[in-house]
């Protein structure tokens, strides 16, 4: 099953979700978002684990939400170009 497959199928039910317990789904959506701010352990650190668990558990439905996160938290931070400084005159 391919990835967007798989968000297409997981659509409804969370749609569902959403629709018949609202201050739940509300609830676990600020959860969601506080567990991955930076804190002892950093956003990526915190993906990357929430992504191996999802592996382990072989949940098609934990992974494929954030498809690019991995790539992303794996891939080292962009550094900016360094210039160099002009004498002035």
């Amino acid at each position: 099953m391919t990835h967007k497959e798989i968000l297409d199928e997981l659509r409804q039910p969370v749609r569902a979700l959403r629709e018949h317990i609202p201050a739940v789904f509300e609830g676990y959506c600020a959860l969601t978002g506080a567990v991955f701010v930076d804190g002892a352990l950093d956003a990526k650190t915190k993906e990357l684990i929430a992504l191996a668990i999802a592996v382990t558990k072989q949940c098609d439905g934990c992974m494929a939400p954030t498809p690019g996160a991995p790539r992303d938290a794996a891939r080292p931070p962009r550094r900016s170009p360094t210039r160099s400084a002009s004498p002035s005159s």
